[in-house]
């Protein structure tokens, strides 16, 4: 088990690039870096069940990294209006080049609008200022303004607009309203997708549900049987009520096969990879 001590710091040089993904940034660090983590822990790139999926900011690089099946689960309204967008246009474009170049394998998107936990049913939910830190579990607003403590060094004025609105929003109180939206399990979510979908697909969990994670694994115990690698976020401080800890995601995880391989960490905010032992996928 590891420490808090062992979470790899994201280099600052690296941190600078990845607030300038896209049209700004010569090559996507995000990109590489799992590009190079998938290639080295030989995973394949069948499905990715992504949960928090807000307005599908990386359904380009689940295309360019290979995958063939992608869910995006994200329970706010306008935000998954914007996802279903990009999953539409995923689905157009994609499927289009699969069959153009005679790929056996028609890539397929699709967007699920709920919450995810170990219970299904309407539940309360917390929509922040900024949609990007909503949670089911309630912020603690004067944690927030740490995840900034290891800003980039380049002066403020160089910084991407993007980072200036989200460093402004993170900084000041954070403010958030209780509303009510759906929820579905994580087993009940993957039975309930549509033809063509099947959770043997999944071989990636993605999850960047703000303090809920756990709950949500806790409602997935067929669908952990499939997962080969889980990427997930922990509060290192105490961003949400009763965040669970990285001890607490080693106990569940451990009894499906999957142990630690990789944790990061920038300021109060860490990330931790799991994966599946071989003997575990044989069993």
């Amino acid at each position: 088990m590891l420490g808090d001590t062992e979470y790899k710091h994201v280099p600052k040089s690296l941190l600078a690039d990845a607030l300038k993904r896209g049209a700004h940034a010569p090559v996507d660090p995000l990109l590489c870096a799992y590009q190079y983590l998938f290639e080295r822990l030989a995973l394949p790139r069948t499905g990715v069940l992504h949960l928090g999926g807000h307005i599908g900011q990386e359904l380009p690089m689940y295309a360019a990294l290979g995958f063939r099946r992608v869910v995006m689960v994200e329970p706010l309204d306008r935000e998954f209006a914007q996802l279903k967008r990009r999953v539409d246009a995923f689905n157009a474009t994609c499927g289009p080049i699969a069959d153009f170049i005679n790929d056996p394998v028609r890539p397929r998107a699709h967007a699920v609008r709920c919450a995810v936990a170990d219970r299904a049913g309407e539940v309360s939910f917390c929509r922040t200022h900024m949609s990007s830190l909503s949670s089911l579990s309630r912020p603690v607003p004067e944690n927030f303004a740490e995840q900034w403590r290891d800003a980039p060094p380049m002066p403020w004025y160089k910084r991407p607009v993007g980072w200036l609105t989200t460093a402004w929003q993170t900084a000041t109180a954070l403010k958030f309203e209780e509303i009510k939206v759906p929820c579905k399990t994580l087993d009940g979510l993957v039975d309930e997708l549509p033809h063509g979908f099947r959770a043997s697909d999944f071989s990636y969990l993605r999850m960047n549900i703000q303090g809920a994670e756990l709950r949500a694994l806790q409602g997935g115990a067929q669908t952990l049987r499939h997962v080969r690698l889980i990427d997930l976020e922990t509060n290192i401080s105490q961003r949400y009520e009763e965040a669970p800890t990285r001890q607490d995601f080693d106990r569940l995880l451990s009894g499906y096969g999957f142990s630690c391989v990789f944790a990061y960490r920038i300021g109060g905010l860490g990330n931790l990879v799991y994966a599946r032992s071989t003997a575990a996928e044989q069993a």
